[in-house]
């Protein structure tokens, strides 16, 4: 019986009509979804929102979130996480008392997520670029009574140290400094058009330089939409001056550069630096990317923006 019920199910499955009422099916659970989504957005905007801001348990703590925000925030409303096979591997990298730099803090979600785990005797060193996020960043961390934990620094990393342009886009989470047309791909230079609100100045600073006065770090974690190609020569005496091991995470952005040997040579210079890579994420950092040695760099290529864990051994 069980046998002609699945014999059934795959004779139905080869009828061109099944996939058309599937498709249809599916298209409907799509505008239902879009439908409540439009719905509690509003709800929240009418009802909960104070000066444009929403707070939401995030985790193990709390978020303002910005209601007008499509990106990061919208995101975080709907879900109430992001990234979620990423999120959990850098949780368990995470351990007491540990000194974390985040580069791309953003509003906070994985500056909180660090700082509810490395604890009181644990820092974390929060840098974001831009004045909006960092202001709603500061409500963060004194909303979770972080103060004593994450220090933010309103800054962006760089190879160079100096004032540059950095663009402000409607998504909280897509600025950029890296504003070049003849490096940026097309899709993603229309996509900046769309997006940039103002283009303002930002003091940089170099890493080796930013962390000599602070605690030795153990964890780094970088989401900085491409220019990450730009800060490298600016880190690499912090990983081999390094006095234990360090372990890092890279969100990388081939969709970002016209040219794929942008991000082979970067990453070519990752591996130089005795950086051995542990676990590769997909775009949506939902789930694990399979490769070795020989298919690392062919992997990332082929993902928009994938996210890589390293580690540095003494």
């Amino acid at each position: 019986m069980i046998s002609k019920i699945k014999n059934f199910i795959g004779w139905i499955k080869t009828k061109r009509w099944f996939f058309a009422f599937k498709k249809i099916i599916m298209h409907i659970k799509n505008k239902l979804r879009k439908s409540y989504e439009r719905l509690y957005l509003k709800f929240l905007r009418i009802f909960k929102s104070k000066n444009g801001l929403v707070v939401k348990k995030i985790l193990d703590y709390k978020m303002y979130l910005n209601i007008n925000d499509p990106g990061l925030s919208k995101q975080l409303l709907l879900k109430g996480i992001r990234e979620e096979r990423q999120t959990e591997i850098w949780r368990k990298m995470i351990k007491p008392e540990m000194n974390v730099l985040e580069c791309g803090a953003n509003l906070g979600y994985y500056a909180l997520m660090e700082a509810a785990i490395v604890g009181s005797k644990g820092k974390v060193y929060a840098i974001e670029p831009i004045p909006e996020n960092f202001r709603i960043l500061k409500k963060n961390i004194e909303l979770n009574n972080f103060g004593h934990i994450i220090e933010p620094y309103n800054l962006a990393v760089s190879d160079q140290e100096g004032n540059f342009d950095i663009a402000v886009t409607k998504n909280s989470n897509f600025a950029t400094m890296l504003l070049d047309k003849n490096i940026v791909s097309n899709p993603i230079a229309k996509k900046l058009n769309q997006q940039i609100k103002e283009i303002i100045k930002i003091k940089t600073v170099r890493i080796d330089n930013f962390l000599k006065d602070k605690r030795d770090i153990d964890l780094i974690r970088m989401d900085i939409e491409g220019y990450e190609i730009k800060i490298i020569e600016g880190l690499i005496n912090t990983i081999k001056k390094s006095k234990k091991p360090i372990k890092l995470f890279i969100e990388l952005h081939p969709i970002v550069f016209r040219d794929n040997k942008v991000i082979s040579n970067f990453v070519n210079v990752l591996l130089d630096l005795n950086l051995k890579p542990l676990c590769l994420v997909n775009t949506a950092g939902t789930k694990l990317l399979d490769f070795n040695q020989e298919n690392l760099i062919e992997t990332i290529n082929r993902e928009n923006a994938p996210g890589i864990f390293l580690e540095y051994k003494i």
